[in-house]
């Protein structure tokens, strides 16, 4: 079993102990015969996943050619044969650079350069003692190697405060050490508290090397740790020199994620992943589809166009999570329950959407949860629905979305998909409904449409 940053990122971001203990398996380990007799479930590949992390690697490899462009080439150290892609004057459009051990160059690093693509290894006595780590070698369970997408080595003052292996703050104003600020470079326009929470670990991890490797008294952690987002304009760094970097930066609130890491290394992980390595993972640990959970690796979809006996890992497994909802008659079959409502419904004894939906609206079961007193007229009668009831607007106190049949409306619909990669596909829709006195019977509504109209990113 193998843990990374992403599994911090999701964790933040869902809060789903099924979907992190299944991420700990590695591809390996699901296919091995302890992983069939466990019965874990593969990692589904997406469609359009390969091009998401392509798109990601062009962006880190622009972000590095702007930082070239605007402190120099000698500035940026890393791997000494990059992938240099050049635009049509002659300037840096994008520069890969392979990965490349952390000690190779910080030592030897000076105030005003960048480190890229420069990795080490999280675990080490001084990270595992702060965060209680010694259980991982029992289990066992590995640490992927840290890798930031640039390590901006300042000059001493030029950060307010640092931050220390134990994710306490501490002043930089009069320490004379050179601080180092970790910048991950994100596709994402809109990173969200699991990019924050990722870059958090970061430089947690990094100060706790430092002091493993006692360069402590050399270097210290820069608590103004920042994400550089993603975005169609043009740089402000390469527009204006490395003065104003900092406005390309969207810098962490590091103090707000600290007890979050903390949490998470001292309560969540070992609970979650020593309960994945046994047969209970598929019992004990917790789980709740809901619209949110489109992108996650264990979801169970059912992709159109993927012919049956090829491309195994993107077919759905029993054990994902939608085919085991449709199995087990799971409460998160019913659409817009929450996750604390099913948790008060599993407390009284519901626990399947058939026995739910022999409750009435009146029932002692919807009094505890804010979202089951609202929907206390609408859970029991979708619950019905999906066991082949009648479809229809249960009671005076539910109301419906759809459109009423004798309304003269104009109807404008827009959707932006996956906005927070910065890849923007609008989708908009027009139309309208009016009476036509010329048909038969006359009066009845007839639809008229002016779109879809599709824009997207340049091809």
């Amino acid at each position: 079993m193998r843990f990374e940053k992403k599994m911090i990122s999701q964790w933040v971001t869902h809060r789903c102990e099924r979907q992190l203990g299944l991420s700990l398996w590695t591809d390996a380990e699901q296919a091995s015969p302890a992983g069939h007799a466990l019965g874990i479930p593969h990692r589904q590949i997406r469609p359009g996943f390969h091009q998401m992390a392509r798109a990601g690697d062009e962006w880190q490899a622009e972000k590095t050619a702007d930082l070239i462009a605007a402190f120099g080439p000698d500035s940026v150290l890393g791997h000494p044969s990059p992938t240099i892609k050049r635009d049509p004057s002659g300037g840096y459009k994008a520069v890969s650079y392979e990965p490349v051990e952390l000690d190779r160059f910080l030592p030897g690093a000076v105030p005003g350069t960048f480190l890229v693509e420069t990795e080490f290894d999280p675990l080490n006595p001084v990270f595992e003692a702060r965060w209680r780590l010694d259980w991982v070698h029992t289990l066992p369970l590995a640490f992927r190697r840290v890798r930031p997408d640039a390590i901006q080595v300042g000059h001493s003052r030029q950060f307010a405060s640092g931050i220390t292996p134990a994710g306490e703050l501490v002043d930089l104003t009069e320490d004379p050490r050179v601080p180092l600020r970790v910048i991950d470079m994100k596709l994402s326009s809109q990173p969200g508290p699991g990019y924050f929470a990722e870059v958090t670990y970061y430089a947690l991890a990094l100060s706790a090397w430092l002091a493993h490797r006692r360069l402590d008294g050399q270097f210290a952690v820069a608590a103004d740790a920042a994400v550089w987002p993603g975005s169609f304009d043009v740089s402000r760094v390469r527009a204006h020199g490395p003065s104003a970097l900092d406005h390309d930066l969207e810098l962490v609130p590091i103090e707000v994620f600290v007890s979050e890491i903390a949490r998470f290394f001292k309560e969540i992980l070992p609970r979650v992943a020593t309960t994945a390595a046994t047969p209970a993972w598929s019992t004990d640990l917790s789980w709740h589809v809901v619209p949110s959970c489109a992108g996650c690796d264990y979801l169970g979809q059912t992709f159109p166009g993927v012919r049956s006996g090829s491309g195994a890992a993107s077919q759905p497994h029993p054990n994902h999570c939608v085919p085991t909802a449709h199995d087990t008659d799971h409460l998160c079959r019913l659409p817009f329950l929450p996750r604390g409502g099913l948790t008060v419904l599993a407390r009284t004894g519901i626990a399947r959407t058939a026995v739910l939906a022999e409750r009435r609206a009146s029932d002692r079961c919807f009094d505890e949860h804010h979202s089951l007193r609202a929907g206390r007229s609408i859970i029991p009668a979708r619950a019905r629905a999906l066991a082949g009831g009648r479809i229809g607007i249960p009671g005076q106190d539910a109301t419906t979305q759809c459109i009423p049949k004798w309304s003269d409306l104009s109807l404008y619909v827009t959707a932006d998909f996956d906005p927070s990669s910065a890849i923007t596909f609008a989708f908009g829709l027009s139309g309208f409904f009016f009476p036509n006195p010329f048909r038969a019977g006359g009066g009845q509504p007839e639809p008229a449409c002016a779109g879809p109209r599709i824009h997207g990113p340049a091809a």
